[in-house]
């Protein structure tokens, strides 16, 4: 009987489970990732890629294989997402841009990924209790981590109620287009983001408040690096 912290070993590479897998990255961070592709003896690869910033082959033994192009944070995310797909047992698609698939299996892989970037406690020690968590502090937590702000931002959100926020949402503009948004909780009008990165673009560099009409305030965050707002509804 396998015992916790045991592996199987499946077509030349090791079989991690979940719990297993977030506990070695937490103990390695902020090198998790790459060390839980060292443990579970997968290929990693850099390669220039055309229309992806990485894929996923099983076969005997998993090769992931990375755009030589992109980013360093960029790189670590694709390599974690590919690695939440093989400890969770699903089907890879080809990663295009983060948080964006509306496929589920991409989504808990996106969720996971973040984990292994960023584990829960690391995460609480940097910003828990900090209220409000405004761009400064996203881009600390991605300096520290090694990955994007974007990407801290996510995982911050995600983590909105254990942090202290009531509720939270990243929205992610390219020239003053919104292209994608997230938040675990909060549902939006299609004005709404729009009317808080104006907000937002004015109260620059400073957070833009209002009153939400429910005894809350919202606070607005501008990341001029990010191109993102980060908005919280906060008690």
């Amino acid at each position: 009987m396998r015992q916790p912290g045991d592996q199987a070993i499946t077509d030349g590479y090791a079989v991690v489970n979940l719990d297993d897998a977030i506990e070695l990255t937490r103990k390695h961070y902020p090198q998790g990732p790459e060390k839980l592709a060292e443990q579970m003896r997968v290929f990693v690869l850099e390669s220039p890629l055309r229309g992806a910033a990485g894929w996923c082959s099983k076969g005997k033994r998993p090769q992931i294989r990375l755009d030589t192009s992109t980013s360093v944070s960029r790189k670590r995310f694709t390599l974690a997402h590919e690695l939440a797909h093989l400890v969770l047992g699903t089907d890879p698609d080809l990663v295009l841009e983060p948080f964006q698939s509306n496929r589920q299996e991409e989504r808990e892989a996106d969720r996971v990924a973040s984990i292994f970037l960023i584990p829960d406690e690391r995460l609480r020690q940097l910003v828990g209790g900090q209220v409000p968590v405004d761009a400064k502090a996203l881009q600390r937590v991605a300096k520290e981590a090694n990955v994007s702000p974007v990407m801290s931002a996510r995982r911050v959100v995600a983590d909105c109620g254990e942090l202290g926020l009531i509720n939270a949402a990243v929205f992610y503009f390219e020239k003053g287009e919104l292209i994608w948004s997230y938040s675990e909780s909060l549902q939006f009008a299609s004005h709404e983001p729009a009317e808080l990165f104006r907000e937002a673009q004015n109260a620059y560099p400073a957070l833009a408040r209002s009153d939400n009409g429910d005894g809350n305030v919202n606070v607005c965050s501008l990341s001029d690096l990010i191109g993102a707002i980060h908005y919280f509804a906060l008690g």
